[in-house]
């Protein structure tokens, strides 16, 4: 652990990572190898600490060793301009201020509630895109103010990609952005809600757009981006874990652009055509309709001048999708979002040919499929990824809701139909992953283990691990089953318990070092364990 940064709120470490080893442990603590300075795959990268940005400032002020990098010439440009994205010349700063059009003031937008997360341990906003301005903020201990010196045209839409940062475990995140539209100094007024993730997600940048109202105040505002864990926010909400931003920003004048259709709906549908339907938007001349089957990569599209387009040459019992966008004299809306349909005409008595999975959360997911004619019953099958053991549920109707799930796990489903005593074949299988584990999970599985029905040493292992437990009668069995942090199972065991002392002996040689849970099941009786494998 002789290998120093000098800085203190990266963890210890006793030499560097390559490709995206996320579990590695060295020093007793799990390292950061998403981190920037790290030697990680690019595609793994997401994390330049606090402490890190400070360091790497410190070496470009006055006095600093690389201070004389400002005024370089290395870049081949002799002259600084006011469009080169870099302070130079005699700017105050970036493109702005000296010989350049003058920077916004620091206090050109009012003061607004006091909005932050008050811990920015585990996640913080990693960077923020509004339009064609882009911060990688990093993390910023919960919150941050930025004058961005960027202006955005009342009735414009501009697209929006916020991307989340993690020290170590994936949190499920929730973004919200509030706009003082009206100038007021608050974010209370209605539409003032310009973003909604709609739930929290694991995912590793959310998108969306964000439409400046043709009445927006002109002048100087606030854009509000909060992240909070697991939740929703409110504008001036001080929450647990997360972190907030307040972006200074101009609204101006222009030429507005369509709205995005709403209310797309379908009617006449058959097994071969439908009709696709949505509502006017002001100032249109015409629509950009694009189709394509459910899982499917590319798109058709077509335009057409209403509010309604047929849709034909359908498949019979297929799932399909379709967004709208119109088009106006002054530019293009972004797309709607999808509206998904199941054209009717499966064959008499088969597997449902369409099924998904919705309402996905760390624990709980539904499972939703086509109805079929003539059936009677619907049998569901799933299982954890690389296990062997399904899990069978009957049900009478194309929708169930299943828990008891574990958490950031990947699992396989398929289904089959009855019509009246024959059953079909199962259909294709599918997957799904569900979300990630939040702090209770993480605090059920600490307290699991501290009322230890079985013992696991040693621990860390390297190469054997041994499993003690005592059973009070014989020819009972247990199943041993150990999962990566991904869910993934790596390792099976099925074995007979006698009556007394019982051991089973795991070789770990095959796992690469990294922290694993390690669960026991007997009967109804199941209890998990963390596992640290060193090499």
């Amino acid at each position: 652990c002789s290998q120093d940064d000098f800085v203190t709120d990266t963890p210890p470490s006793s030499s560097a990572n390559y490709g995206c080893a996320l579990t590695t442990v060295k020093c007793n603590t799990l390292d950061m190898v998403q981190n920037y300075m790290d030697y990680s795959n690019d595609a793994c990268m997401n994390i330049y600490t606090s402490g890190q940005k400070t360091r790497m400032r410190a070496l470009f002020g006055p006095g600093g060793a690389r201070a004389s990098l400002l005024s370089s010439n290395g870049c081949g440009s002799s002259t600084p301009t006011c469009s080169d994205g870099i302070q130079n010349g005699t700017e105050s700063g970036v493109d702005c201020g000296g010989s350049c059009p003058a920077c916004p003031p620091a206090s050109a937008c009012l003061s607004y509630c006091i909005s932050r997360g008050n811990s920015t341990a585990d996640e913080f906003i990693q960077s923020v895109t509004i339009g064609s301005y882009t911060n990688n903020s990093g993390n910023n201990s919960g919150y941050a103010s930025f004058t961005t010196g960027n202006s955005y045209q009342r009735g414009t839409g501009y697209s929006l990609t916020l991307v989340p940062g993690w020290t170590g475990t994936i949190f499920a995140e929730y973004f919200r952005i509030w706009a003082d539209w009206n100038g007021d100094g608050d974010f209370a007024d209605a539409g003032e809600l310009a973003f909604d993730q709609g739930s929290a997600s694991t995912a590793a940048q959310v998108n969306g757009s964000i439409t400046v109202p043709t009445g927006a105040a002109l002048g100087n505002t606030t854009f509000r981006v909060q992240m909070k864990y697991n939740a929703a926010s409110t504008n001036c909400e001080t929450f647990s874990w997360g972190e907030v931003e307040d972006y200074c920003v101009q609204i101006t004048a222009g030429a507005a652009t369509c709205a995005i259709p709403a209310g797309l709906n379908t009617s006449g549908l058959n097994a071969t055509t439908v009709t696709l339907n949505w509502q006017a938007v002001s100032g249109a001349t015409s629509y950009n309709v694009r189709t394509r089957a459910l899982g499917a990569t590319s798109w058709s599209t077509g335009i057409v001048t209403g509010t309604s387009a047929n849709f034909t040459g359908l498949t019979a019992c297929l799932g399909y999708e379709f967004q709208v966008q119109s088009v106006c004299a002054s530019g293009s809306s972004a797309y709607s979002t999808s509206v998904n349909f199941i054209t009717p005409g499966c064959a008499s008595c088969t597997a449902p040919s369409v099924a998904y999975v919705d309402n996905i959360t760390s624990s709980s997911a539904r499972f939703v499929w086509s109805a079929m004619p003539n059936a009677t019953n619907y049998t569901l099958r799933y299982r954890l990824n690389g296990s062997t053991t399904w899990t069978t549920v009957n049900n009478a109707s194309t929708s169930i809701t299943r828990t008891g799930l574990l958490c950031n796990s990947t699992y396989q489903y398929r289904i089959r139909t009855r019509c009246g005593s024959t059953w079909t074949a199962y259909g294709t299988i599918r997957t799904f992953t569900t979300n990630g584990c939040n702090r209770e999970e993480e605090s059920l599985i600490t307290e699991t283990a501290n009322s230890s029905q079985f013992e696991m040493y040693p621990n860390p292992a390297n190469g054997l691990l041994n499993i003690s437990f005592t059973e009070s009668e014989s020819e009972e069995f247990v199943l041993v089953r150990i999962f990566d942090m991904s869910g993934r199972l790596v390792i099976e065991r099925n074995a007979q318990a006698n009556e007394g002392s019982n051991l089973i002996i795991l070789e770990t040689t095959e796992l690469v070092s990294g922290i694993y849970l390690v669960q026991m099941r007997n009967g109804s009786f199941v209890e998990t364990k963390r596992l640290v494998v060193t090499k």
